[in-house]
């Protein structure tokens, strides 16, 4: 495999592919059989795709998913849009939708959840104002804190999370399928946990992220060596761009990573990601020597305007533009400008964040 930029643009496409959320639906659901006809409810960037891989093996008789705007749900299933990454008018809409549908669903119900659902729906808890919330939630994804800490608290201030809507539902509730987007590979974690509770049916993991690493390895096709570092579980931003760095400067093969970067963001800063800021402190001490580097979001955005970036030795920004930019968190508009950016592209699966960086064996 080339260290160039396109051969690592070319190498996360085919894992996109490979890990769509309809393909992984399906793919679970052919030795683990639903009823004949079932409700289904669906919450996350990339429950339509999940459902589209359910619809494979079931007929449904009603449904409701909660997608973000712009994503088209299956032909015949009704879908209303949330608000991400902050919840807003229409997530609170969803929320009661939500309520409204479990209330009157016959079961047995399927619940499909993918990453991005905390924000999506929302019913906040007795005493709290949806203003109240939304602060609450606008200072929670500013933090830089890791998911886990960041959905613990989204659980208390919901009616929805901490298992509300699988205490809803009932025992009219009877699969429920998930598509983790956490480092950690905990269910629960997904959405801060609507259909978690004790006397709901067990979290059944479709597609996660030590999915997208073996993904990673079956694409790769033993072209380069390759090293697998754990998954990232908010480091610090600085800390993972030296590891990267040293990669690129004296190791060898395909460095690979999945999870989520640390990184406290001011409310007011300009378009952007942690994947494309992340990737600019990684080019900012990377040396002359061929090599390439891509940081990218699995469900087709990181923050706004894009969807990660890719570089290489022969198209890296000089130093200096790349520290401007990290200072002003506007790693999103320099990409931009210079073409490197990857586009955003609507979401048809969520496995957290991806990390390649690539050197010729040594």
């Amino acid at each position: 495999m080339q260290a160039s930029r396109a051969a690592l643009i070319e190498l996360y496409r085919r894992v996109l592919r490979r890990c769509d959320g309809a393909r992984l639906t399906a793919r679970y659901l052919e030795t683990r059989p639903l009823p004949e006809v079932v409700d289904v409810v669906g919450i996350g960037k990339a429950a339509a795709a999940m459902c589209e891989g359910l619809l494979r093996h079931t007929q449904v008789r009603e449904a409701l998913l909660v997608l973000p705007p712009g994503v088209a749900p299956p032909a015949g299933i009704e879908a209303v849009p949330g608000d991400h990454p902050i919840p807003a008018r229409r997530s609170f809409a969803a929320g009661q939708r939500l309520l409204e549908f479990a209330d009157r669903a016959r079961g047995p119900v399927v619940a499909l959840l993918s990453g991005g659902a905390s924000a999506l729906a929302e019913v906040p808890v007795p005493g709290l104002t949806p203003e109240q919330l939304i602060a609450r939630h606008r200072r929670l994804v500013a933090s830089g804190e890791s998911i886990e800490r960041i959905n613990a608290e989204r659980r208390r201030l919901s009616a929805l999370k901490g298992g509300g809507l699988a205490r809803r539902l009932g025992s009219r509730l009877n699969r429920s399928l998930v598509l983790v987007d956490v480092p950690s590979g905990d269910p629960a974690v997904v959405g801060s946990g609507p259909l978690t509770d004790p006397d709901a049916p067990p979290l059944e993991v479709v597609g996660d992220v030590e999915t997208l690493l073996a993904e990673i390895d079956e694409a790769a096709g033993g072209r380069v060596p390759l090293v697998r570092r754990p998954p990232v579980r908010g480091e610090p931003v600085e800390a993972l761009a030296e590891e990267m760095g040293e990669h690129l400067a004296v190791g060898s093969g395909l460095w690979v990573a999945a999870g989520e970067v640390g990184l406290a963001v001011p409310e007011d800063a300009p378009p952007g990601g942690r994947a494309r800021h992340l990737a600019a402190r990684v080019a900012a001490r990377a040396p002359a020597e061929p090599w390439a580097l891509l940081c990218g979001a699995t469900d087709g955005r990181d923050g706004l305007g894009g969807a990660g970036v890719a570089l290489d030795h022969g198209t890296v920004p000089p130093r200096a533009q790349l520290d401007a930019a990290c200072r002003r968190y506007e790693t999103g508009r320099l990409f931009a400008s210079l073409g490197l950016a990857l586009p955003e592209f609507p979401p048809r699966t969520n496995l957290t964040d991806l990390y390649l960086a690539l050197v010729p064996p040594r």
